[in-house]
């Protein structure tokens, strides 16, 4: 019997497009979300684009408000530190079961997509690497082959996407860290990949903690961007803040 393909709702295909946008930093953390303008890009109505966004609300991206609507989520420094630390013990066991069970199909994929990340470093193409570092990330994960270890990972990863620190400078250090791990996976050596798992996000949230001190958003409240400042990782000016 032939197996009938899921249902695409428009609600659905609303949340996927303005997940993207999140994800690709066309929102300034803390902005306002204006609605109407995604309804009328979108070619929706009103209805699934709400519903898309309360979906959105329960992942932590974004937040409603009353009397002002939905805003994009902001991240304190705080929490963005914490948010790493459980990322690193979640991050460290996922590399030590994935180099015991990874298979050769995986290995050619994390392979495929470094030879991608190459030139994305050499352009310091930050929006691409960050896409590409995700998909890096989401194979290591499913290779560990724990339902519960990756359900949470990709909730961790997920609520860490808002986080916009520009990180251009250190793009071949993080693509160097990389090719580290999967040598170690390459290699089936479990203690290394969990080891350099652990230290690549060990030095994601040193760096965090390095850029926010200095940030003159931090400073004003600890707040990782502010409604109406540029957000630094955005190639262009987002046309959905009110």
């Amino acid at each position: 019997m032939m197996q009938l393909l899921p249902r695409v709702t428009l609600q659905d295909q609303a949340e996927q497009a303005i997940r993207k946008m999140v994800f690709t930093h066309r929102f300034n953390p803390g902005a306002h979300i204006n609605v109407e303008k995604l309804c009328q890009d979108l070619g929706v109505s009103r209805t699934p684009v709400i519903r898309a966004l309360r979906r959105l609300e329960k992942d932590g991206l974004v937040r409603h408000e009353a009397n002002r609507g939905y805003l994009m989520t902001e991240m304190t420094l705080p929490m963005a530190v914490q948010l790493y630390q459980v990322r690193e013990i979640l991050e460290t066991e996922a590399g030590r079961l994935a180099a015991s069970l990874i298979g050769s199909d995986t290995l050619e994929r994390l392979e495929k997509i470094l030879e991608e990340q190459r030139p994305l470093v050499e352009q310091g193409n930050l929006l691409r690497y960050s896409e590409s570092d995700f998909q890096f990330h989401q194979e290591i994960y499913r290779a560990s082959d724990n339902w519960m270890l990756i359900e949470v990972l990709n909730l961790v990863k997920t609520r860490s996407r808002p986080l916009t620190v520009d990180i251009t400078p250190l793009l071949g250090e993080l693509y160097q860290a990389h090719q580290e791990i999967f040598k170690a996976l390459r290699s089936r050596d479990a203690e290394a990949s969990a080891r350099l798992m652990g230290e690549h996000t060990v030095s994601v949230r040193r760096l965090i903690e390095s850029k926010l001190a200095s940030s003159p958003w931090e400073a004003a409240g600890d707040k990782l961007g502010r409604e109406g400042q540029t957000n630094p990782l955005s190639r262009e000016v987002s046309s959905y803040g009110a």
